[in-house]
């Protein structure tokens, strides 16, 4: 007869069954949580915040309105809007021109640079114990998985 702790351990080991989906929402709202509260507690800025910049310092003089297109998936305009206005008002972005060329200032780069250092360590802190190679077939299997659905016709007859 098995022990409850023995029983109880190996359904702690066991992989659960459940659907992509619901894994892929667990792991952003973890992944989330866990940025927002390391960014907050160290430059009161949150993950919304960090990827404004990141953005940003990839494609200086970006203007609002393509920020907004490729953050579409992730925030609505207004959300966007308030983060970029948090980073202005801090003194990190500044808005150019009058087409409104997006660029980190002197301080927004040197913040960028720290919440980067910072970032990394949370990178490393979600790879523990998955090797590069597992890391990148799981990011190649995710992006065939978007692929797929993006390219398939909801309405296409041959699916049941």
């Amino acid at each position: 007869m098995e022990s409850a702790d023995s029983s109880d351990e190996a359904s702690n080991n066991e992989i659960p069954k459940a659907p992509l989906g619901y894994v892929v929402k667990l792991l952003d709202a973890a992944l989330t949580g866990y940025v927002d509260k390391l960014l907050g507690q160290r430059y009161q800025l949150g993950r919304g915040h960090w990827q404004v910049l990141r953005t940003i310092s990839a494609y200086p003089g970006l203007d609002f309105a393509r920020l907004a297109d490729s953050a579409r998936a992730f925030f609505e305009e207004a959300e966007l809007r308030k983060l970029v206005d948090d980073l202005v008002e801090r003194g990190w972005v500044v808005v150019a021109d009058g087409k409104g060329a997006l660029s980190l200032t002197e301080d927004g780069s040197a913040g960028f640079r720290a919440m980067e250092r910072t970032q990394n360590g949370s990178s490393a802190i979600l790879r523990r114990g998955i090797s590069a190679a597992e890391y990148e077939s799981v990011l190649n299997l995710m992006f065939t998985m978007i692929n797929n659905i993006e390219n398939t016709d909801p309405m296409d007859p041959t699916i049941p």
